[in-house]
């Protein structure tokens, strides 16, 4: 059947798939004028725009911004197309900055928004005033800023508060690369959002401190926060208190909560506490979606092995169930590999997966709504020496060999239950030993 003879609807359908390259979709649409008219606007449908020259990222057809500017000026209906702009801006010319967010002023329909500013100090801050004061078409839902680390040095609270609440329609607002240090200064006073999902990737610190308790409390539609830690310091200080503050008014709506670490090895608290410092989620009344990593989530989040030390503390994982919310429904933990809340792997003995039984025990009586429960350590690489070359192996993770009792516990209380762990030192030196053998025969 050739192409010409399906309809239009048909012809709609298969334009809009992703995996569609522009390059094959630009040369089908010269094809014929029928092609033509319906496969345009989805040539314009994705757009990156790039300030430098001969930009090149993956996967991606890349833009400059020069010629940007002429074929908008040829065919100015073209702009309507638009529905997702990405723009890299690394120029500090006020003149072509102007003019651009002039011409995103007239993408009509355009719902997503992405700036990714290579600017440093205040550079950066002019940008974010730019964007903050362009028309924004009333179609746009989506906005995500992407800044060097260090240039949220000279950035305030006001610079990125200014940028989405001058969105009236914003459904989400994602910022990468975030530095808490941005939240300093004074307080400020802003109407209330319809934002509903707000994300925090790659940031340097746990949230905390007033300003981002002032920022979170005018979006009373939120339903989902997702702030990730991405950093390269070994040691990362912060309080489950301020931590507490910072989501407080969040507390009342929020319905899906993703906290998670990465590249962080050890959390720092005072140790001389006998309190315990973790925190706690059963404050939040709606919570649905939990995903959390462990040194958040249990009493202790490092085992510290000093003789005559009298404040040895160590993992208390039974209570567990009492620092969940009653509403929540699925539960997710991430564990580093060998950690020591796995310690032994969950092995045999009863006390060693009590606190797991526990989720389930307490449904009748607490956690009513919960089913499903995902507790999974993160997989990592292997390196092993090899004559003089290292050679990385991927340790392939195991589901964990439920005991009968769980399994008869998580069945009658209705929950589905899913334990991934790292292989046994024994499955590891058999993955060695099979991965050496792969390697002697391709080098044979």
């Amino acid at each position: 059947m050739s192409l010409l003879e399906l309809s239009n609807e048909i012809l709609l359908q298969i334009f809009s798939y992703d995996f569609l390259r522009r390059c094959d979709l630009h040369d089908t649409i010269l094809t014929c004028r029928r092609l033509y008219d319906i496969g345009l606007p989805f040539l314009y449908r994705d757009v990156c725009i790039s300030a430098r020259p001969n930009h090149v990222i993956p996967g991606k057809l890349i833009t400059n911004v020069d010629q940007f500017f002429k074929t908008s000026a040829l065919y100015p209906a073209h702009l309507s197309f638009i529905r997702t702009a990405e723009l890299y801006w690394e120029t500090n010319c006020p003149g072509r900055t102007n003019r651009l967010f002039d011409l995103l002023s007239r993408f009509s329909l355009l719902r997503t928004a992405s700036i990714t500013s290579a600017y440093s100090g205040s550079s950066t801050r002019q940008l974010l005033r730019h964007a903050a004061a362009f028309k924004k078409p009333t179609t746009l839902r989506h906005i995500k800023l992407v800044a060097s680390p260090h240039a949220y040095a000279s950035i305030s609270a006001q610079d990125i508060a200014r940028l989405f609440f001058s969105i009236p329609n914003l459904e989400t607002f994602t910022l990468e690369d975030f530095d808490p240090r941005v939240l300093e200064g004074d307080d400020f006073t802003y109407p209330s959002t319809n934002l509903t999902k707000l994300e925090f990737l790659k940031s340097t610190s746990l949230p905390r401190g007033s300003l981002l308790t002032s920022l979170l409390m005018y979006h009373p539609a939120l339903k989902t926060l997702i702030w990730t830690v991405d950093t390269t310091d070994t040691f990362l200080s912060w309080s489950s208190a301020s931590v507490d503050q910072a989501l407080s008014p969040l507390k009342p709506h929020l319905t899906d909560l993703r906290l998670t670490l990465k590249g962080c090895l050890n959390l720092n608290q005072n140790r001389m506490r006998k309190k315990d410092d973790q925190l706690d989620y059963s404050g939040f009344a709606m919570l649905k979606n939990l995903e959390i990593h462990e040194r958040l989530t249990f009493t202790q989040n490092e085992l510290r092995k000093r003789p005559r030390d009298p404040y040895v503390w160590k993992y208390n994982r039974a209570d567990l169930y009492q620092r969940l919310p009653a509403s929540l429904e699925t539960l997710t933990i991430r564990f580093d590999p060998g950690s020591y809340i796995l310690k032994n792997k969950l092995s045999e003995k009863t006390e060693n997966y009590s606190w797991i039984l526990a989720l389930a025990n307490c449904k009748a009586s607490y956690l009513q709504r919960l089913s499903k429960v995902s507790l999974i350590e993160r997989v990592d690489w292997e390196y092993q020496d090899r004559d003089v070359r290292s050679h990385p192996r991927h340790v392939a993770a195991q589901e964990w060999e439920y005991p009968l009792e769980v399994l008869k516990v998580f069945r009658k209380a209705s929950i589905a239950l899913t334990v991934v762990l790292r292989p046994p030192e024994q499955g590891l030196k058999r993955q060695n030993l099979i991965m050496d053998e792969l390697f002697t025969s391709d080098s044979d």
